[in-house]
């Protein structure tokens, strides 16, 4: 049985989780958001949690895409030089694919995490790591949008010709559009280091961009998940009397409202290709710095 919390539906900035998602009480919590081909810079949240063990021991940590990842090598006490390899090894077999090979990249991640990882990951992340995908459930196409894509049929067919069979593929993606929801899910119990594994990657997939055509099917009931980062930017707990509110780490420093720990310096996007071992190595120290910095204006 997986313990998990799903929102209304649509899309929530920053989505937030009922404590009971934890195995046991906590006071510090962190969220990291997506991070994509920047996420050594979130990642050097790790930094500063392996050298400060005393403040973050009973931590809780909430992650949405890649954000998960790198919550995942927290809860399982990875040293940052071995994230750091995790980085260049998963870069380096990208960069051999290039951008012909996307729809290797979660996969291709799976094989990394499962080589990094150790057998008894999922023990040490369940209760204390939570993480956000997205659930795209099948529903009744709304009637505007029906009224919509039949507009774009007889359009095309009126037109014909090279007209018509393009009118009739927006058509087509107009009511598959339609008919699709999706909805925050949020997972923090996972039964076997397979598992916790195959939930990561279904928060960072994104079919036919860097996964394949399918899509993931997330759990025994059946439902399909996808990038986490679809429907949410931030996971936070629910804020009580006796507990810190969730720090939020974000690699983009211009989202409004801002997130606690964001770059202090400009990051350029990095959307087709990662960062060399130089750059990788300065992102990371930059989020530890960044993050420091942060704790230290709290007093931590």
């Amino acid at each position: 049985m997986l313990t998990e919390h799903v929102s209304g539906g649509g899309v929530q900035p920053d989505v937030v989780v009922n404590r009971s998602v934890l195995r046991t009480p906590t006071c510090h919590s962190v969220s990291i958001s997506q991070g994509g081909f920047n996420m050594a810079y979130t990642a050097g949240v790790l930094d500063v949690v392996h050298r400060r063990q005393d403040v973050f021991k009973d931590s809780a940590f909430l992650g949405v895409s890649t954000g998960a990842v790198v919550a995942c090598c927290i809860c399982t006490g990875m040293p940052p030089d071995d994230l750091l390899r995790v980085f260049e090894d998963f870069n380096a077999v990208f960069a051999k694919y290039g951008p012909t090979g996307w729809h290797r990249l979660i996969a291709q991640m799976g094989t990394v995490l499962d080589a990094a990882l150790p057998d008894h990951a999922h023990e040490l992340c369940s209760g204390r790591l939570v993480v956000g995908v997205t659930c795209v459930r099948v529903a009744q196409p709304s009637a505007i949008r029906v009224a919509v894509a039949a507009s774009f049929a007889l359009i095309g067919i009126l037109l014909g010709g090279v007209w018509c069979a393009a009118m009739l593929v927006l058509a087509a993606l107009e009511l598959v559009c339609s008919a699709c929801r999706k909805e925050p899910v949020f997972i923090a119990n996972f039964h076997s280091k397979a598992h916790l594994i195959h939930i990561l990657q279904c928060s960072c997939s994104i079919p036919l961009v860097q996964d394949g055509p399918r899509l993931r099917k997330g759990d025994a009931d059946g439902r399909w998940f996808v990038d986490g980062g679809l429907s949410m930017r931030h996971l936070v707990l629910e804020e009580t009397p006796n507990d810190t509110k969730t720090i939020t780490v974000d690699k983009d420093g211009s989202r409004d409202p801002q997130a606690d720990v964001a770059p202090s310096v400009y990051l350029p996007s990095r959307v087709v290709t990662p960062p060399d071992a130089t750059h990788t190595r300065e992102l990371f120290c930059l989020g530890a710095a960044d993050f420091e910095q942060f704790l230290q204006k709290r007093g931590l």
